[in-house]
């Protein structure tokens, strides 16, 4: 066997090393090549929303409990409203910034489940932020300590997730209070009290949703209960005024109008003396003790000024076309409709509703909202012509952006019939009547109230053959 010589192995040893560096150099060629097909999203940078994004589903339980609304697009206006004020940020920016931040950490390797949910949340699919919360939740069971307090926040979230949630025309407020319940089962009151109040209260609020207005209550009364024998009671605390706003609101379904005013007026006066009159939860609290006494006369001038003085300060710091502001806005023109001035507040109804045309489109619920309401208004005064003129427009702008079968296409089209019932022109409500009731029946839930007006009209205008 012969021996390669020094030189001889010298020059192998070079070939060896060229080869292995040309090979190298091909591979990570190749390996860029197929990269650069390859989009890789980047992490998203900090940014001054990104705490607001992390506490969005806490703020939007918050305003969910301290102040009723129509539309869930008030709610998560609202939410967006006190995440600005709380962070420092400025009027509005939140609701800009949040939905595109949110779809950003969606696209992201490396969002956590929590923060998924959270950005499921932000923009409205309930079902994805539910799913990723229960995710969130079992990875914190799994966990050595099992991470109680995460699970709970996660639990929370997907309760939160599920109440926004419709399915065969009802909300899910059963599987939602099936969420809150777990997470009510790893809370302690000697380990953290205003955690347990907090999952309790919302608890309640989902029990006065589901007609269980007196077992809220007693839910609701035994957590202030127990708050004030504590030591110092904590009753000033945000979550405990949250707790005394829902048991008000209970009340007031449970027509127990002396208890309700006074857990209103005395969350509202609590929040001036902590929080400063502007404020925005002191207003949405003024606003909420405004519309409890209005429920009684001798009470409606109280009821007027506060409302007026919540519109007057809402105009000036958050601008005209605000959503608390035409919210406010609304509610003075049914003052103006008490008063007898019936046309003024028709006026300021039509304002509001080509305000939200303006800002949130024609076909968003609160702006078909306020134009029912005018709708309802021209009806009620006997302007069937007018209220015709309105339904016929929403109701071409719905069955085009959405379906016959719609709820709120289906209740144009009643208001629509009943409006040419009352102006004898009952040809072209029968026609339209038929057409309805065969949608109404295929999607409404059969005990749904607008199912049975339909069915009712079509069958009266139909005897008329």
């Amino acid at each position: 066997m012969t021996t390669p010589s020094g030189s001889s192995l010298r020059l192998s040893i070079l070939v060896l090393i060229l080869c292995l560096l040309l090979g190298g150099y091909f591979w990570r060629a190749h390996l860029s090549e197929g990269l650069g097909r390859i989009t890789i999203p980047a992490p998203v940078p900090p940014t001054p929303h990104a705490d607001a994004l992390h506490h969005f589903s806490a703020m939007l339980a918050k305003v969910s409990e301290i102040a009723s609304a129509s539309h869930e697009s008030i709610y998560f206006s609202r939410a967006a409203m006190l995440l600005d004020e709380d962070l420092g940020l400025a009027h509005g920016s939140s609701a800009g910034a949040l939905p595109d931040l949110a779809a950003a950490w969606l696209k992201t390797t490396g969002t956590s489940e929590m923060e998924r949910a959270q950005a499921n949340l932000v923009v409205r699919k309930f079902q994805d932020a539910e799913r990723a919360a229960l995710a969130a939740q079992a990875q914190a069971a799994q966990l050595p300590d099992r991470a109680t307090k995460q699970q709970i926040e996660a639990l929370e979230l997907a309760g939160i997730a599920a109440s926004w949630r419709w399915s065969g025309g009802r909300r899910l407020y059963p599987q939602s209070l099936e969420h809150y319940q777990q997470a009510a089962s790893l809370t302690d009151p000697a380990r953290d009290f205003i955690e347990w109040a907090r999952v309790r209260t919302a608890i309640a609020r989902l029990l006065v949703l589901m007609d269980q207005e007196s077992d809220a209550a007693t839910m609701l009364t035994a957590v202030l209960e127990a708050a004030a024998s504590r030591q110092p009671p904590p009753s000033d605390h945000p979550i405990l005024l949250r707790t005394r706003t829902v048991l008000a609101y209970t009340q007031k379904y449970l027509k127990q109008w002396t208890e309700s005013e006074e857990n209103y007026r005395m969350v509202y006066q609590t929040k001036e003396r902590l929080l400063g009159k502007e404020h925005p939860e002191t207003l949405l609290a003024e606003f909420e003790l405004g519309q409890e006494l209005s429920c009684t006369e001798e009470k409606w001038p109280e009821a007027d000024q506060l409302r007026k003085e919540v519109f007057e300060i809402e105009q000036r710091l958050l601008g005209p076309d605000h959503p608390e502001t035409l919210l406010s806005q609304m509610a003075l023109a049914k003052i103006l409709r008490r008063q007898g001035r019936g046309e003024e507040g028709a006026q300021l109804i039509r304002l509001v509703a080509e305000a939200r045309d303006r800002t949130v489109g024609i076909n968003a619920p609160e702006s078909r909202f306020a134009w029912s309401v005018l709708s309802i208004d021209y009806f009620d005064r006997k302007q069937y012509a007018e209220c015709e003129t309105i339904e016929r427009i929403k109701l071409a702008e719905q069955e085009a952006a959405f379906t016959f079968g719609n709820h709120d296409t289906l209740n144009s089209a009643y208001m629509l019939i009943i409006a040419q019932m009352a102006q004898d022109k009952r040809d072209e409500a029968r026609s339209l009547a038929q057409r309805a009731k065969a949608a109404a029946e295929q999607f409404l839930h059969e005990k749904d109230s607008l199912r049975e007006r339909i069915c009712n009209v079509a069958d009266e205008l139909a005897e008329d053959l």
